[in-house]
């Protein structure tokens, strides 16, 4: 995937990498991932984050913005269908990137994660994050669907009757009808809370 990012061989990135490796004592392989179609990539880690911080803050702005867009659509690629287990990760670099629409649907896909898993608090906080990251810039459909996401993730962690759960699912239901599996949802969770 580095080497998609970069737009260079993967021969010769690679032969770089391990250069960099034998030499640098900061620098370290930590092994190695098959992936399927025959593709093996190897993983390499800084021997300390400040070393990470320090190179990556001497990257140009652009430059970084412009790496974490590669690299998350390399991921993307690399992943294909399976692109859900890395969401967080694809999430972190859009957002990076400054790509906050492409961010807050990667967090709408943790967050629903981490609810099926009963994270109840790790649900909320990818929907609030993504509603942050997306204020006015994604589209409503997207923005109801985390609007659910947070309130459902609400009733994990409060008593249903909490105000601060009804008034998630009215944030919700306020987005109004829409053409979306959340819209139902909305609808039958602020019924549950008016009925508590």
């Amino acid at each position: 995937p580095l080497a998609d990012a970069l737009q260079m061989p993967a021969s010769g990135l690679q032969a770089l990498v391990d250069d960099a490796a034998a030499r640098l004592p900061w620098l370290r392989c930590t092994g190695a991932t098959a992936f399927e179609g025959r593709l093996i990539a190897a993983r390499y880690a800084f021997g300390h984050t400040i070393y990470r911080r320090v190179l990556y803050e001497r990257v140009p702005a652009a430059q970084r913005l412009h790496w974490h867009r590669q690299w998350a659509a390399a991921l993307a690629a690399l992943h294909g269908p399976a692109a859900g287990e890395i969401a967080a990760e694809l999430a972190l670099h859009f957002e990076r990137g400054d790509a906050p629409s492409a961010a807050a649907q990667q967090l709408a896909t943790v967050a629903a994660r981490a609810l099926a898993r009963g994270a109840g608090r790790e649900a909320v906080h990818a929907a609030r994050r993504a509603l942050q990251l997306g204020q006015r810039t994604i589209e409503r459909t997207l923005e109801l669907e985390l609007r659910v996401l947070e309130a459902v993730a609400l009733t994990r962690l409060h008593v249903i009757s909490e105000p601060e759960v009804a008034a998630a699912f009215e944030r919700a239901r306020a987005l109004g009808a829409v053409e979306s599996p959340a819209w139902p949802h909305a609808r039958h969770g602020s019924w549950w809370v008016h009925f508590v």
